[in-house]
């Protein structure tokens, strides 16, 4: 990305990781997390890719994808834009939606919050989470995430589908089952077509209908993903590559970095710090 940005852990809030990132044309592949991500524009705008749809973020709104949601963002006109971004594990969302009366399976409003209130109190609890007593630090943390449970939080309840997405979802699981056996090895469309019987059209419509992108960058993911929980094991980054299908290390950096904004090392000094659950 050529443009600094930081990731780390909160000090004393296990399940909370902060990433910044500081002025440029910024640019994320399609991906997931297995946790809540809440990105606040501090400058300029940008387009952010979610589920299949993309819209416009800028200065003080709130971009947002729940766990699962694949999302990505690129620049609008060569436009440069900073943003800090806040990762809530499962753990600490379910948290914060107790104390809120939530039930479980709590979902944030997304994909944008434009509320510059909000985007303000994120920001200014972002900057303050390394300053001050410990106190302090934790409470403008969770203080601030929890006016966001409190304003933005949705039910989970999934919408009613109409009998064409019904049945593409009777068939999605086919085809995730099959690209996450053979992580390691390129994927057919007509082997994924010959799962369900239907066609090669059929299959990328399916993708498109459940996940709102092609089944390329869903398979993307899914390494992505996998490639996370080895290094969360701590397995060598070597490995991970070989074990998730990329073609050599330096390919795997590259598509790691264009996803999550860090190297897989950097990410990994992280995951191994003793006693705190994975960044994101």
């Amino acid at each position: 990305m050529g443009t600094a940005t930081t990731l780390a852990l909160h000090p004393e809030i296990d399940g909370l990781t902060l990433f910044s990132a500081e002025p440029g044309p910024h640019e994320h592949a399609v991906h997931a997390h297995d946790a809540y991500s809440i990105i606040v524009l501090d400058s300029g705008r940008k387009a952010f890719h979610h589920q299949g749809d993309t819209i416009t973020v800028q200065a003080e709104e709130i971009a947002v994808a729940n766990p699962g949601e694949l999302h990505g963002c690129g620049p609008i006109e060569d436009g440069h834009w900073s943003h800090k971004t806040w990762y809530l594990s499962g753990e600490l969302m379910e948290e914060l939606g107790a104390a809120a009366g939530l039930a479980a399976g709590v979902k944030l409003a997304a994909p944008k919050i434009a509320d510059k209130d909000m985007a303000q109190t994120l920001l200014s609890a972002h900057r303050a989470s390394q300053q001050g007593e410990l106190l302090d630090r934790q409470s403008s943390a969770i203080e601030a995430l929890a006016k966001l449970v409190d304003r933005f939080a949705v039910s989970a309840t999934p919408p009613k589908d109409d009998l064409e997405t019904d049945r593409s979802q009777q068939r999605t699981p086919a085809y995730e089952a099959l690209m996450r056996k053979h992580l390691d090895q390129p994927i057919d469309l007509q082997r994924l077509a010959n799962e369900t019987e239907v066609s090669r059209n059929q299959v990328i419509r399916d993708f498109h209908a459940c996940h709102g992108v092609t089944p390329g960058n869903y398979f993307r993911q899914l390494r992505l993903a996998r490639a996370r929980e080895l290094i969360n094991e701590g397995n060598d980054l070597s490995l991970v590559s070989q074990i998730t299908g990329f073609a050599d290390q330096s390919h795997f950096t590259r598509v790691f970095r264009k996803a999550f904004g860090v190297t897989p090392g950097e990410y990994q000094k992280l995951a191994q710090a003793p006693g705190r659950s994975a960044p994101f």
